[in-house]
């Protein structure tokens, strides 16, 4: 499986098939990261920029990487916890961004 980043192609943030024509990120890892893998519900109509840049391609909710510091835009969470998450029968995430945030922390 894959998860096309291509922006302006057909299947920009969407999946594909490895190999396929468009630039694509591969979504099977050699570590745990993409273990369990859920697509939040951001930019799926793939919208693409006046400049033809596109508006981003997916956040996926997955696995933290052990050593990380950061993630590449994207939700995650340690196996154990995404587990207890799922396990509960969690079927959507917010994720608020900006001073709404701060204000709750």
């Amino acid at each position: 499986m894959g998860w096309c980043d291509a922006a302006g192609d057909a299947l920009y943030n969407q999946m594909c098939e490895v190999g396929y024509g468009a630039s694509h990120e591969v979504l099977w890892h050699e570590d745990t990261a993409y273990d369990y893998i859920g697509v939040m519900d951001y930019n799926l109509e793939g919208a693409v920029g006046a400049e033809g840049r596109g508006l981003g391609s997916a956040i996926f909710l997955h696995v933290w990487r052990d050593g990380a510091v950061h993630t590449e835009g994207c939700v995650a969470l340690k196996k154990a916890d995404l587990e207890v998450v799922l396990g509960g029968g969690c079927v959507a995430v917010e994720v608020v961004l900006g001073s709404r945030f701060e204000e709750n922390l």
